[in-house]
């Protein structure tokens, strides 16, 4: 994943890509962040342009606004191992959040956990699982830890799951670390 120093908001992007003489001056050393102001955060992650630094998790979770209306995936660790594809068995540690926009990583209140059980294994696409797991695992890599924002429709949708305390029409998030692929 391509990095970009974290003193450079939305704003300093903005600049640089504005005024090439700037972009020049920048390859020559002036006008650099002092070292301990270098930090690496995402390319793909959502660059605001408050002065304020954003914790890592933060810096790392999608612009979402009030409705998460797709699924949306953010890889926190790349694993390297096998490829989770259609079909294959994979074997998963998670945790499961009703999503809580006010929270600052939008987790609100945990609903269920494997480490309780241990881990859980299901083929990939085959339905066995809500459709924002079978969607949103696909391309994982046996040893990556990903976060999914799953809203209400490829969760539980209108339905909820009573039992685990997951009301009708919630969007999700779940921490899911990829054990295995077989």
């Amino acid at each position: 994943m391509k990095k970009l120093p974290a003193f450079m908001n939305a704003a300093s992007l903005g600049l640089l890509l504005s005024f090439p003489a700037v972009l020049g001056l920048a390859g020559c050393g002036v006008g650099e962040a002092p070292e301990a102001a270098k930090k690496e955060v995402a390319v793909d992650a959502p660059m605001i342009a408050q002065p304020e630094m954003k914790t890592d998790i933060q810096a790392n979770l999608p612009d979402i606004g009030e409705k998460v209306t797709e699924l949306m995936i953010v890889d926190d660790e790349i694993g390297t191992g096998a490829l989770a594809e259609r079909g294959k068995i994979v074997k998963v540690h998670y945790h499961g959040w009703l999503y809580d926009i006010n929270s600052s990583d939008h987790k609100g209140r945990l609903f269920d956990r494997s480490k309780i059980r241990g881990p859980f294994s299901f083929k990939l696409g085959s339905g066995r699982v809500i459709r924002g797991w079978d969607h949103g695992l696909l391309g994982m890599r046996q040893g990556g830890k990903r976060t999914l924002f799953i809203p209400a429709e490829l969760g539980y949708a209108d339905r909820g799951e009573r039992r685990a305390g997951i009301p009708p029409g919630a969007t999700l998030v779940f921490e899911i670390d990829l054990l295995e692929v077989k």
